[in-house]
C-alpha cells in the first residue's frame, strides 16, 4: 500500500508536467521477477487509483504481455 500512494502521488505530480511540456503518451513498464505476478496486481491496483483520482483528463489503457497476448 505505501508503494502504491507513492506511486500514485508521483504520477499526479509529473503527469500534468509532462502534458503541459507538449507531451501526450506516457508508458510505464512494471515488471517482477519472482513468479508471484505481483506486477499484475501493481499494475490494476495502480490504475484503479489513478482513474479515481485523475479521470477527468487523462485515459489510462494497460497490458499484461503474458495475460494479453493473442490466443492462436
Amino acid at each position: 500500500q505505501e508503494l502504491l500512494q507513492m506511486m500514485v502521488g508521483w504520477f499526479q505530480w509529473v503527469l500534468p508536467k509532462y502534458y503541459d511540456e507538449g507531451r501526450h503518451y506516457l508508458r510505464v513498464g512494471i515488471g517482477c521477477t519472482g513468479g508471484q505476478h505481483r506486477s499484475v496486481a501493481i499494475v490494476e491496483e495502480l490504475t484503479r487509483l489513478l482513474q479515481e483520482k485523475m479521470a477527468d483528463n487523462i485515459v489510462f489503457s494497460k497490458n499484461h504481455r503474458d495475460l494479453d497476448l493473442p490466443v492462436g
